[in-house]
């Protein structure tokens, strides 16, 4: 693979920082790491050849560090890079918060770390999710607080401890809990009325505004637009603020 086709850094840095739970140089080292097996042909991602399509569209970000910011002027200047699949970026982010959570020692080494090792921890972390997901997902999950109530008994319930985010992860085959969602968010389950998780949404708290982070389905999948109705009522209870969005 030739260098003008370019991993799209920026992306991957806005990733890895979760939302400001990643420090930034965590984040810079793993978005570089990544890039540079890209830009090598060593990679084991998914990738999206795609074409910037004028001058002005991809403008510089400021909250970009100055090594990354030189990185993506290149794939301005090349008009082309190669786009990442969010799904596989948010597995390496998520491995990146629950070893910041339970394993700080192993946090601290990460920025020295190349993209396979990395990528190896990554992977084995979503295969024992998987693994275990096999005897949990869509069975009753543990109840946690009733927070708005709809129509068919479902409801909308607050998970505020780390054993409510654990067993949210493993009712889901997703990636909440197991310390990566621990801290500085609010996290929330759709359940039917039997208790069965159908989406997991959080909501990052930054001084006294609350703004709609992520949101997914069972094993990280899109949430159906049938629960739109019922996210409209979480985000009007809750009087979150989502950019970008036409949901409110």
């Amino acid at each position: 693979m030739t260098e003008r086709f370019l991993g799209d850094i920026r992306t991957a840095f806005r990733v890895m920082r979760a939302y400001g739970r990643v420090d930034e140089a965590t984040a810079a080292a793993v978005a570089k790491a990544i890039c540079r097996a890209v830009a090598r042909g060593r990679y084991g991602l998914r990738l999206i050849p795609t074409t910037i399509a004028g001058p002005g569209i991809r403008k510089p970000d400021p909250e970009m560090p100055p090594e990354l910011a030189a990185w993506d002027r290149r794939v301005v200047e090349t008009g082309h890079f190669l786009r990442f699949v969010p799904s596989d970026l948010r597995m390496i982010r998520d491995w990146v918060l629950s070893t910041k959570g339970r394993d700080p020692r192993l946090y601290l080494k990460i920025p020295r770390m190349s993209w396979p090792a990395i990528r190896v921890h990554a992977e084995r972390r979503h295969a024992r999710i998987a693994k275990s997901a096999v005897r949990t997902i869509e069975r009753p999950a543990t109840p946690g607080h009733v927070v708005v109530r709809l129509d068919g008994g479902w409801t909308w319930q607050l998970l505020d401890t780390p054993e409510l985010l654990d067993a949210e992860g493993a009712a889901m085959g997703h990636c909440v809990g197991h310390g990566g969602y621990d801290t500085d968010c609010i996290i929330f389950s759709l359940r039917d009325a039997g208790g069965i998780s159908h989406a997991t949404v959080e909501f990052l708290v930054d001084g006294g505004r609350i703004s709609l982070g992520n949101e997914a389905g069972p094993r990280n999948a899109r949430i159906g637009d049938e629960h739109d109705a019922a996210l409209l009522r979480l985000v009007r209870r809750i009087g979150a603020y989502e950019p970008g969005r036409s949901i409110l």
